[in-house]
Formats: C-alpha cells, sequence, structure tokens
C-alpha cells in the first residue's frame, strides 16, 4: 500500500465487527450507480450500491480504527431478477472484489482492497426490486490515522465478481463473472471521518 512521501496511516485498521472505536456512528446513507457487464449475459446495470452502517463519524488520533460490520446493499430494478426468473433461477448470490481511497488532512493517500460477501437471497416477483445485503471486509490489513483532521474514503470505479444463479429445485448453481464501473459523473466519496 503506498502513501507518497510518508506513510499516513500506521498500526492496525479491522474492517469488520469487534470492539468499535467510540464515536458516533456513520451518520446518513452514501448510494453510487454501477454499470455490470458480464461476457455471459452482456450489460446487467445499473445497479445501486449503498452502505448502510458500519462507518463511524469520529475516530482517535494514533489509534487503532475499527469499522463493522460494513453492511452494503445492492439495489437492482427487475431486469437482473427478470433475466434470473426467465431462466428458471429462483435465487443469487454474490461476491465482489473493489477498492476504496484513503486520503488523509495532509492529502497522503493510500488504495485499500475491500472484499463484499452477499448472500444467497430470493429472487422477488415482477412487482420488486431485487436487493442483495451483504458485509464489506478489508481483503488485506490497513493502517491507522496520523493525522489529525478529515479523512476521506472513495470508492474507485472499477470492481469484479462472481454472481451465482441457483434453481432451488434442482440444486443447480450457475455461477458468473462480471465486471463493473461507476457510472459517469458521480462523486466517489464514501464517507468523511474526523480524526481527533
Amino acid at each position: 500500500m503506498a502513501f507518497g512521501r510518508r506513510t499516513a496511516l500506521r498500526g492496525a485498521a479491522v474492517f469488520a465487527a469487534g470492539a468499535a472505536v467510540p464515536g458516533r456512528a456513520g451518520a446518513g446513507t452514501r448510494e453510487l450507480t454501477w454499470e455490470l457487464h458480464s461476457t455471459h449475459i452482456g450489460g446487467v446495470g445499473p445497479l445501486r450500491s449503498r452502505i448502510v452502517s458500519g462507518v463511524p463519524e469520529v475516530v482517535r488520533y494514533g489509534e487503532p480504527v475499527v469499522f463493522g460490520p460494513v453492511i452494503v446493499q445492492l439495489v437492482g430494478k427487475d431486469l437482473l431478477g427478470g433475466m434470473a426468473r426467465a431462466a428458471g433461477y429462483d435465487a443469487v448470490s454474490a461476491k465482489v472484489t473493489a477498492h476504496v481511497v484513503v486520503t488523509d488532512a495532509r492529502q497522503l493517500s493510500g488504495r485499500l482492497p475491500v472484499a463484499v460477501e452477499f448472500p444467497r437471497t430470493v429472487v422477488p416477483d415482477e412487482r420488486a426490486e431485487l436487493v442483495l445485503t451483504g458485509t464489506a471486509t478489508l481483503a488485506e490489513p490497513a493502517s491507522g490515522p496520523r493525522n489529525a483532521g478529515p479523512m476521506t474514503v472513495a470508492a474507485t470505479s472499477g470492481a469484479a465478481g462472481v454472481l451465482t444463479l441457483y434453481r432451488t429445485g434442482s440444486g443447480a448453481a450457475t455461477p458468473l463473472g462480471f465486471e463493473a464501473g461507476l457510472a459517469s459523473d458521480q462523486d466517489p466519496l464514501l464517507a468523511t471521518l474526523e480524526v481527533r
């Protein structure tokens, strides 16, 4: 993980459930729109992602930061659910690998890999959106804040994953690889934390 001229973040930060750093829970829900494409089925998007909970507003200077659990939702209109139903599938799950960029008050930044796992979810009927709810974790250890002030977390455009379609009756499971990118003209900011 590169941090420009000097290391901005040190120590251990855990992007998982655990003993939380005292502070207020993150306020508001940040929603982004993604365009998904699979070589197997073509365009799947747009899908919306949003962080539901798990990001604090205030963290302590020089101490490990605990995010968690970070709950993420992926929301799709009827296109994805409709394709699954038309092919005889009645449930889906997904695993996604993406990256975030963390930037501190001195504009030192690092790029961190994030894994998001969405468990098996029943495909709704034609009148409802498909909503997958999952948990995001850092794919490798990060480091804690060393510079006081605002610290931002932003999404990067490139993501990839596997969408698995299920036929409950037969037990069949069909994995489909996909790539995703942020739709144009979006602010990639996910959260701003205050380091004190």
